[in-house]
């Protein structure tokens, strides 16, 4: 059995299914990048990759989703607002 089999039997199973284009190679970057946004932690994912690093793992693999950004990005606003009407209300207290 020649060392690139797995990866032509891959490449023929795709075209076959009438899939798009995609490489063996790609399903691990999908894996990973799914894991992350599925909450897994980094340092499980660079033992399922098989990295001596996380930084290798989170630098190769780990994408930022659209969805994951506006996560983040609205948790980050809620918080800020939080604090911001604690203060103000605070203030308000102090005052009267």
């Amino acid at each position: 059995m020649r060392p690139d089999w797995l990866t032509r039997r891959f490449a023929k199973l795709v075209k076959q299914l009438g899939l798009p284009p995609v490489r063996l190679h790609d399903l691990r970057h999908a894996a990973a990048g799914l894991a992350s946004a599925a909450g897994v932690d980094l340092k499980m994912i660079q033992h399922d990759m098989g990295h001596a690093s996380p930084v290798t793992t989170a630098e190769t693999y780990i994408y930022v989703f659209k969805k994951m950004a506006k996560a983040a990005v609205r948790a980050s606003a809620e918080l800020l607002l939080s604090h911001v009407k604690i203060r103000m209300s605070l203030e308000g207290a102090s005052q009267a």
